[in-house]
């Protein structure tokens, strides 16, 4: 693979985990809601559910609170777009000397 496939594909490979990380938080977003329905409206459920949404929802913010893996995945975001940058430069100064060379 050449160069400029690698780029493209390093590129397109970042982007989709970002994506798939996008769609976690949403999914957690919208459970921890449904959740929340359940908690503050226990007339509308019976006693055993409103436990388990309890349950529920204190293991998502312990698991999440309590996750280091969280700072990876920002520091590597970081790193992402570090590299992204010194790859976009790498590219703008070999499009130049190539077009100096013509």
């Amino acid at each position: 693979m050449e160069k400029q496939e690698q780029i493209h594909w390093l590129l397109d490979s970042r982007q989709m985990e970002i994506e798939y990380l996008k769609e976690i938080i949403r999914s957690l977003g919208n459970t921890k809601e449904r959740l929340l329905d359940i908690i503050t409206n226990p007339g509308n459920y019976d006693e055993q559910t409103v436990q388990q949404a309890w349950a529920h929802l204190r293991m998502i913010d312990q698991r999440l609170l309590g996750e280091r893996d969280w700072v990876k995945i920002h520091n590597e975001m970081i790193n992402v777009k570090k590299e992204l940058k010194r790859i976009r430069k790498w590219c703008r100064q070999w499009k130049r000397d190539h077009a100096d060379g013509k």
